[in-house]
């Protein structure tokens, strides 16, 4: 592999080939091509196929290279057997300057045959930026299109999401909450870019600003000292919003160990105080953001399911899903694995390969989704414990593939919070891997905690319990009645929703009809959720 060449280029060969075929890696070349080789290989999770790193002469070199919490041993080629030779795979890492020795490289390798990199990567460069091109463009042309839907009215509306981010489940909410809500026009504001007067004049000259759903409360996702929660916000912008701010279906995400701190505690009254409608995605969320609150503003955070919950009710991809097809998918998160895990990852892991290789064993086709670029950490324990699945990365994935990804799953054994809330509301089978409050929470509300498996307790016989929680999906009497309450929770969620987006179309309906620099802005009841602003900055008059 030539230095200069693009990583993304390598992509496809470390997939299609390393990933499937599972072989002992040797890396051969331990300067900068060699380096960067084993981190290209670290990403993908292949580093533990990696056996040993070989160099034609030892002297200045390292004896091992540690990375990955690995340290991996340095060796010179004369100590590589004939059998060492023809039983690994050899990835000669050479930069440009010895490319013109391949071919005594690659002798006193060994290497019974040289594909020459130039006219392959030529080949795979052409392939892969066909690719890329033609999905920022699938992109690209989706963003335009979410911002005139053509709804079944008139408003139009700021959201502030996160629209396209490398995570499946924010990628499909942001889209679910749009198409639930069906307004006309958006200006969509991702959560992270910095917010700026120009900013809010944009939302200011939409009918209201609609913030979520997702867990936006938790504070080490988009870290600030500004509002000490997802979006950055300073107070004094806030108020300068003169246009109905609709908290729609977030989550309150903060992992076990995580405390609020004063400055979320303030934003966060701030914020409902001058809300026209607040809404929490389940009870345990209402419960403690109502904890962190005023007494006076408690009673206005109420219940909004997320949308995904609801799906079936407004996208196609749910019609006939219910359809037994004997596929199960599997979904684990790395993100703050020492909060979820705590000292047990090593054995949770080997828990959730054993079920997986039981499940695979049982008939039925197996597949492993990855919603972020992390969960791909998963591989190397499902490979080394031979499991036969399919790796499916939705990380970039439109809303409309992961729709059609889970609608044809029987069962969705998940972790993530939307590897659960999606098949959920396409009519699918779930068992719920609890490492996060809010996957409780969401069991909760739905009638449905025989689903939940806590994964930080009876370790020891973790398999076991995702296995009978899974089998309650597959035979009667269990899985009549689990089909039945999934209808009925669904039914009171999307009742719920339809009473909230009625009041809130009337509350922005009615605010149109005043003046926007006179009103004082009303939420869902009719009351105040006006505040005064302050003097804009440079001389500009008060609010």
């Amino acid at each position: 592999f030539d230095s200069g060449q693009d990583k993304e280029i390598l992509k496809p060969v470390f997939r299609d080939a390393l990933i499937k075929e599972k072989p002992e890696l040797v890396i051969y070349g331990a300067g900068k091509v060699g380096l960067t080789v084993l981190s290209l290989l670290q990403s993908f999770c292949l580093l533990d196929r990696v056996t040993a790193v070989a160099v034609t002469d030892a002297r200045g070199n390292p004896e091992n290279i540690l990375l990955g919490g690995r340290s991996i041993p340095v060796r010179p080629l004369s100590e590589f057997s004939a059998d060492d030779k023809s039983s690994c795979v050899w990835i000669l890492s050479a930069g440009v300057k010895v490319v013109s020795g391949m071919e005594k490289l690659c002798e006193q390798a060994g290497v019974r045959k040289l594909i020459r990199h130039s006219d392959l990567f030529a080949d795979i460069s052409r392939l892969e930026k066909k690719n890329r091109d033609e999905r920022r463009n699938n992109v690209n042309q989706y963003l335009f299109n979410e911002h005139r839907p053509g709804g079944g009215n008139r408003i139009r509306a700021a959201h502030v999401t996160y629209p396209y981010v490398g995570n499946a489940g924010d990628t499909y909410l942001s889209w679910c909450v749009r198409h639930y809500l069906d307004f006309s026009e958006y200006e969509i504001i991702p959560v992270d870019a910095p917010v700026s007067t120009n900013l809010v004049e944009k939302i200011n000259r939409m009918d209201l600003c609609v913030i979520g759903g997702g867990g936006l409360f938790l504070p080490d996702t988009n870290e600030n000292s500004i509002s000490g929660w997802q979006w950055a916000i300073a107070p004094e912008l806030l108020d300068m919003i003169r246009v109905p701010i609709i908290v729609y279906a977030v989550g309150y995400n903060y992992f076990p160990g995580q405390q609020a701190s004063d400055l979320f505690r303030k934003e966060l009254n701030h914020l409902v105080r001058k809300s026209s409608f607040f809404g929490m995605r389940n009870g345990g969320s209402i419960r403690s953001v109502r904890s962190l609150l005023d007494e006076s503003l408690r009673k206005k955070v109420v219940f909004q399911p997320c949308v995904t919950t609801i799906a079936e009710s407004f996208i196609a991809q749910a019609a006939g899903s219910r359809a037994e097809t004997a596929c199960i998918a599997f979904n684990v998160a790395f993100d703050r694995s020492e909060r979820r895990f705590g000292e047990s990852e090593k054995a949770i892991l080997c828990q959730l390969v054993k079920a997986a290789k039981k499940i695979q064993q049982e008939g039925f086709k197996v597949f492993y989704a990855a919603h972020c670029f992390n969960d791909l950490k998963f591989i190397p324990a499902l490979r080394k414990a031979d499991v036969d699945c399919e790796i499916v990365s939705l990380e970039t994935a439109l809303p409309d593939e992961v729709a059609d990804f889970y609608s044809k799953m029987q069962v969705v054994i998940g972790m993530r919070g939307h590897s659960q809330m999606i098949p959920f509301g396409l009519g699918r089978g779930i068992v719920t891997l609890g490492t996060h409050d809010k996957m409780r929470w969401f069991l909760e509300d739905v009638g449905m905690m025989e689903c939940y498996v806590d994964l930080t307790r009876e370790t020891d016989r973790l398999s076991d319990r995702i296995l009978d929680a899974f089998r309650l999906w597959l035979s009667e009497p269990s899985n009549i009645v689990l089909r039945e309450k999934q209808r009925l929770a669904m039914k009171r969620l999307l009742s719920v929703s339809e009473e909230n987006r009625k009041k809130i179309i009337r509350c922005v309906e009615e605010q149109l009809k005043i003046p926007r620099e006179e009103s004082h802005m009303m939420d869902i009841n009719g009351k105040s959720a006006w505040t005064p602003a302050p003097t804009a900055r440079g001389g500009g008059k008060s609010l």
